[in-house]
């Protein structure tokens, strides 16, 4: 099970997911608050919460067992978790603060969650575009006999769920490829509407890795790189690079992010007045709620946009059939 469940993922390009994560490392901050051994605690945190979750710790807890750090046991399984994970425990467990960090994590990768779970309520997804494709047949086909109708449904699902995963084992098949992962993800952030979610979407996500990281104590040039891959876009992530290398000259965090036209410029003044004084910490969660709530916006404005764009083919396409203008058949 355990196996299907990971080749399952693998094929979504899915990693444990955060809400899993999060009651986990929930779990492992409380046990440990209470004096039980790290290993038992690891066990005991992931018991009835993920399969593979439960077998990656199985594996690493006889290594802490035998006294190796908890960061460098689930260095072979890091491709497995959110790229944020193995810094903050290595920091943590360097400076003694393990509880706190596991507490840290589990309230980013529910914040994760929380975001990812409202984004898709309000943005596009595989799912939707199933659906909608689905009811566009079968209002073409009223009138039909209601056994054809069915079978005309579920040939369009089977037809648009044939197509999304050819189309995603293709991109994993060529995702290996750095180059063409940028030029990909470079094409979806162009794209018109859809493209300013996406790049909504991968503020929100470095920023809140970002946040939690440097609250943990991991140095901002670090924190910086590490965050940008949480971004889940290559090509946005060649432009956080170029931030990481103007922190490491000794930049500010607003200074590197002001030439970095993918981030949110006018937001900057939020980090700009913070650096200079003690509220910094405070003035970063504002800057990502910020960048949370305006992806959110984002999408649901976009999304209500592409349905109304959807109603108006829809009904342009009855007006026709009405005055008896020949449709194409592969619309119907």
């Amino acid at each position: 099970m355990v196996a299907i469940a990971k080749l399952s993922r693998s094929i979504r390009g899915a990693k444990i997911p955060e809400r899993a994560l999060g009651l986990f490392f929930h779990n492992f901050a409380r046990l440990i608050g209470t004096g039980h051994p790290f290993p038992t605690s690891l066990i005991h945190a992931a018991k009835g919460i993920d399969q593979e979750l439960m077998a990656v710790c199985e594996q690493v807890a006889p290594k802490m067992q035998n006294g190796m750090p908890l960061f460098q046991a689930l260095v072979p399984f890091r491709s497995r978790f959110p790229e944020l994970t193995i810094p903050v425990l290595e920091v943590a467990e360097v400076s003694g603060t393990l509880e706190g960090a596991s507490e840290r994590l589990s309230k980013a990768f529910s914040s994760f969650d929380n975001f990812q779970s409202r984004f898709h309520d309000v943005a596009l997804d595989p799912v939707k575009i199933t659906l909608g494709a689905v009811m566009f047949k079968v209002i073409f086909s009223m009138g039909a006999d209601p056994i054809a109708i069915l079978k005309t449904a579920a040939f369009t699902a089977a037809q648009v769920a044939i197509l999304v995963f050819v189309v995603r084992m293709l991109y994993r098949y060529l995702h290996r490829y750095r180059s063409f992962h940028i030029l990909v993800d470079k094409v979806r952030l162009a794209i018109p509407h859809s493209g300013a979610i996406q790049r909504n979407l991968a503020s929100a996500r470095w920023a809140r890795s970002f946040a939690t990281m440097w609250h943990a104590g991991v140095p901002i040039s670090q924190a910086l790189d590490v965050a940008s891959r949480s971004s889940l876009n290559a090509f946005y992530e060649m432009h956080i690079q170029k931030a990481v290398a103007l922190t490491r000259q000794g930049k500010t965090l607003a200074e590197s992010l002001e030439g970095i036209e993918l981030t949110p410029q006018h937001l900057l003044p939020i980090l700009r007045v913070a650096e200079t004084t003690a509220e910094f910490g405070k003035a970063l969660d504002q800057y990502v709620n910020a960048l949370e709530e305006e992806a959110l916006q984002k999408a649901a404005q976009e999304s209500m946009a592409a349905m109304v764009t959807g109603y108006i083919i829809v009904g342009l396409i009855a007006v026709l059939i009405a005055f008896g203008v020949p449709i194409p058949s592969f619309l119907l």
